[in-house]
């Protein structure tokens, strides 16, 4: 329904002398006026657009940051910042690239009921990250960089969810090799194509 309003024509003066406001269908609104149908067309066209954007978009929730393409819903703004000093200190050195697959692997271990259930967990459990062990994430700064590699990790699925193992220089022994970013090495739990 759109609101259609005019001004009544002097012949066709309601009582009042005041303006006509009422409702009609866009169509209604076509016969009165031609150009009302297009301004109907687009509220509908916007109205739609909103619709299907609003179903992309997860609703914002205080100190949460959500993550798309993944089965964890959210993860806390602290566990984002402690995510962006492991990126530091694992990858400073590494390409825009190279950072946002670290990030994605921290991702892909919460995901994995091989691994913890939080990023926090992940990060710290023991073995996981030498950098959390030698103190360097601590020390780390928030870099711009970094938090941007770790919101397109929440933004964006880029390596396969299997993809849990990276080690600077060479393979783990353990899992299967899947790609080479840097110096980084990446494997995964299981074969992927590439």
């Amino acid at each position: 329904m759109a609101v259609y309003q005019s001004k009544v024509n002097s012949e066709e003066e309601n009582e009042s002398g005041l303006d006509e406001q009422r409702t009609v269908t866009c169509k209604e609104a076509a016969a009165i006026h031609e150009k009302e149908m297009y301004v109907c067309e687009t509220v509908t066209a916007d109205r739609e657009e909103i619709k299907e954007f609003e179903a992309w978009v997860k609703p914002q929730i205080e100190g949460m940051v959500p993550v798309y393409g993944r089965s964890i819903d959210y993860i806390s703004l602290e566990d984002f910042d402690l995510m962006g000093r492991t990126v530091f200190a694992e990858a400073k050195t590494e390409s825009f690239t190279g950072k946002v697959a670290v990030a994605e692997v921290i991702l892909n271990r919460v995901e994995s009921e091989n691994f913890p259930d939080t990023v926090e967990e992940v990060i710290k459990k023991d073995g996981a990250f030498s950098s959390w062990e030698n103190g360097s994430v601590a020390e780390a700064p928030l870099d711009d960089e970094c938090l941007e590699a770790v919101q397109d990790a929440v933004n964006e699925r880029a390596l396969p969810e299997s993809v849990v193992y990276f080690r600077e220089g060479r393979y783990h022994d353990f899992g299967i090799p899947y790609m080479i970013i840097g110096r980084h090495y990446f494997s995964s739990e299981e074969i992927e194509q590439k």
